[in-house]
Order: structure tokens, then C-alpha cells, then sequence
């Protein structure tokens, strides 16, 4: 390492040990091998060892051909080339938040103290405790697993098996997004900030004073929005009529109620639409109609 700094050596080969607390001005260029196998924090701070003087400073990151097709691998890479001016430490962390998520909203794997409850039970949660220690009415928590074939959400679609333990087969058809995108809400504190007030909502008045938000801060909500909000809603319609579980596989609607399956005339219910909004109408139907 003193070689190097010293300007003896011009190349250091390296593990990823180099990524904390070394300042060398002189470095200007910095390769990173298989970049598909590292997070987005630890790439951010190898990428901060080059470019700490005034010298116009290069970062390469090598990625093998097929980890381009991965999704996670595609995002961690976009957002390095998105922050990239000084400064960008707390957005390239909200953005890691999303990709790695936080819960069944915002995603499947979490480290830390989150990880054993998810980010979705955690708020509700939180808000109970709140309201507990203020001597205020707790309204009982929303625990509803919902898995539509024909949404993907960060998190939905991870799970290859289905409420009853038999195997997910693949999906063919088109999924459509379910979130809130970026275009829509640029700022990644603000897209928490949004999922965050989503999972607190135990109430459709509280999911109406939510769009209302969005449609005021942000504008005319994008159809992604509107299925989001739709999705919240069955669920806390489901959590009204004691259902647990909403799942749609291949047009068929699974409902689970005090742990068994909900049948029409000894036949799970069948969707008979296609688009994503009507096949989430007949859903909502169903659940009234129980």
C-alpha cells in the first residue's frame, strides 16, 4: 500500500478492504471485478476511493454477460451512474432501502431489526405502540397476505410456492407494476416517506386522505399509483371480512379465512377479466359480497 501511495507501483490489486477510510489523491482509476456480486453501499464507497483530488477520476465496473438480465444487478448499477456528483451518500442509501427492501412492501430481504417483522408490520406496529402510550384507541393491525399473478410489486411474485404449499408454476402472461415510480417521485426519501404513510393506513379514510396527498404533492396519480392504493384497499377490506390471505393464480381467486380456502359452490371464484384495474374490481366485489 505505501508503494502505491507513494507512486512506486501504478496498479494495486485489492480485495474489497480498500473501500474504508483510505484516501489516496493520486488514484484515478478503479476497476471493479464481477460488480453483479456486490451491494450498492459497498460499490458507492469503492467508487469514492478515485476522484479525491482534481484530476478527472474513472470507475469501471465489470459485470459478466448474463448478470445484465438480472434485475436487482440492473438497478444498483443505474443508480451509480444516477448519483454520481458529491454528496450522494443518503439517496444512494434510500435507493439501496428500495432495491433490498424492507418488508412486503418494499421488498423481501432487510438487514437489521426490520428484517424479523417487515417494513409494512413494523409501521403498523410502531403506530400501535404510539398510540398505546398515549392512552389513545388501538385499531387492531392489518395482517393480510395478498399475491396476484398478474401484479408485480417489489416483493410480490419472490415466493415459488402458493397458499397451499404446492409449487408456483412459472408465469407467462404480463405483469403489470404495482408501485410507485420514479418518474412519479423522484426523491427516494419521498418514496418512503409515501410507502411508509401506505402502510400505516388501517382505514380507507386514511388511504383517501393518502391519494388526496398524493394527487396535491405530486399530481394526477399514474396507473401503477392507482393500483398500489387499489391493493391496500382490498386489503384492508379483507382484514374487515377476517380474511387472511389473497392470492390469484392463473384466474383463479384464492381467499383464506380462518385457515381454509373460501369456495363458490365447492369451486375456488374465477376472474373473468384481463385488465389489472377490473380483475382487482372483481376481487373487491367478492370480499363484499362475504
Amino acid at each position: 500500500m505505501t508503494t502505491f501511495v507513494n507512486g512506486e507501483a501504478d496498479v494495486l490489486l485489492s480485495t474489497t478492504i480498500i473501500e474504508s477510510g483510505l484516501d489516496i489523491p493520486n488514484a484515478n482509476t478503479i476497476i471493479i471485478d464481477r460488480a453483479d456480486r456486490f451491494g450498492l453501499s459497498e460499490l458507492y464507497q469503492l467508487r469514492g476511493r478515485v476522484g479525491r483530488y482534481k484530476h478527472q477520476a474513472y470507475a469501471y465496473l465489470l459485470l459478466p454477460r448474463h448478470a445484465r438480465l438480472l434485475t436487482d444487478v440492473r438497478k444498483r448499477i443505474n443508480a451509480m451512474k444516477q448519483y454520481s456528483t458529491p454528496g450522494s451518500g443518503f439517496k444512494i442509501a434510500m435507493r439501496d432501502l428500495e432495491i433490498r427492501g424492507a418488508g412486503n412492501l418494499l421488498g423481501a430481504e432487510q438487514s437489521g431489526h426490520i428484517t424479523a417483522v417487515g417494513f409494512d408490520l413494523y409501521c403498523q406496529l410502531l403506530k400501535q405502540s404510539v398510540s398505546a402510550l398515549k392512552g389513545e384507541k388501538v385499531r387492531p393491525r392489518i395482517d393480510v397476505r395478498v399475491e396476484l399473478d398478474f401484479l408485480e410489486t417489489h416483493g410480490a411474485g419472490r415466493s415459488s410456492t402458493t397458499a397451499g404449499g404446492q409449487p408456483a408454476p412459472q408465469k407467462t402472461q404480463a405483469l403489470h407494476f404495482s408501485g410507485i415510480p420514479h418518474n412519479y417521485i423522484p426523491e427516494p426519501h419521498h418514496r418512503i416517506e409515501m410507502y411508509r404513510k401506505l402502510a400505516q393506513a388501517s382505514e380507507k379514510t386514511l388511504l383517501d386522505t393518502l391519494q388526496k396527498e398524493l394527487r396535491d404533492r405530486f399530481g394526477p396519480l399514474p396507473v401503477p399509483v392507482e393500483l398500489l392504493l387499489t391493493v391496500a384497499e382490498l386489503k384492508i377490506l379483507a382484514a374487515e371480512k377476517n380474511v387472511t390471505s389473497i392470492e390469484v393464480l392463473e384466474d383463479k381467486l384464492r381467499l383464506i379465512r380462518s385457515g381454509d380456502f373460501i369456495m363458490v359452490g365447492g369451486r375456488f371464484p374465477r376472474l373473468t377479466k384481463k385488465e389489472p384495474k377490473a380483475r382487482l374490481k372483481e376481487i373487491k366485489r367478492l370480499l363484499l359480497a362475504l
